[in-house]
């Protein structure tokens, strides 16, 4: 409650941001959706990297987590209050955005449909990412080991929009009238998905095993 709270306004910023990406990317020139694109994707990865580092980093900077872990719990259960808070308030945005991203291109005649498996693909990358950081911050709880795991996340990202986009099941279908939701498609949803699971399950496993949080 207490990090929703502070961080409501990162909830609304991202949602105006994020709009207005929309906005540019249905605005019909191949400049406008660019921009959108770059927008969108900049307000996702901000919002994620500023929200872990509010939330938990700061915690322990400001010597807030020693009074914390003075109340009666666990690390276990602080850490599940960690990662479910984030997750809550990460996931407000990021579900809208994702949702007005499929009404935006499926909308406007600017905008092949083909661009939509794509596009999903690269949001759940976003929040794979996201997780992966936020798992980082709660076990080290460092900000050189969190702020390099954002820089690596940040480049992998990169990579993974070039090699996804030249996939033959993806790539061939981009600009095309039909978003085609083929087995290269599936089979990335699949990982991504394994990925944010297997991440999170070793995170709790980590964390139920301190016994000391200095």
């Amino acid at each position: 409650r207490k990090d929703w709270y502070f961080n409501k306004w990162l909830i609304y910023s991202a949602l105006t941001l994020g709009l207005l990406a929309l906005v540019l990317c249905g605005s019909g020139t191949e400049v406008g959706f660019y921009m959108g694109a770059v927008l969108l994707l900049t307000v996702l990865i901000g919002a994620g990297a500023y929200l872990v580092t509010e939330t938990i980093l700061r915690e322990r900077t400001d010597k807030t987590l020693p009074f914390i872990m003075s109340l009666p719990l666990s690390y276990l259960e602080y850490s599940t209050a960690k990662i479910i808070g984030n997750m809550v308030i990460f996931l407000v945005p990021f579900c809208a955005l994702t949702v007005g991203t499929w009404i935006a291109i499926a909308g406007t005649e600017a905008l092949p449909d083909g661009l939509l498996p794509f596009s999903m693909l690269i949001l759940v990358e976003i929040f794979t990412v996201y997780t992966i950081i936020l798992a980082v911050a709660v076990m080290t709880e460092s900000m050189g080991w969190t702020i390099g795991v954002m820089v690596a996340g940040n480049l992998f990202l990169q990579l993974f929009l070039y090699m996804v986009a030249r996939l033959p099941g993806i790539g061939t279908h981009t600009e095309g009238p039909v978003a085609v939701w083929n087995a290269t498609v599936f089979s990335i949803f699949g990982i991504e998905m394994a990925v944010i699971v297997l991440v999170i399950a070793a995170t709790f496993i980590l964390q139920s095993r301190k016994t000391d949080f200095l």
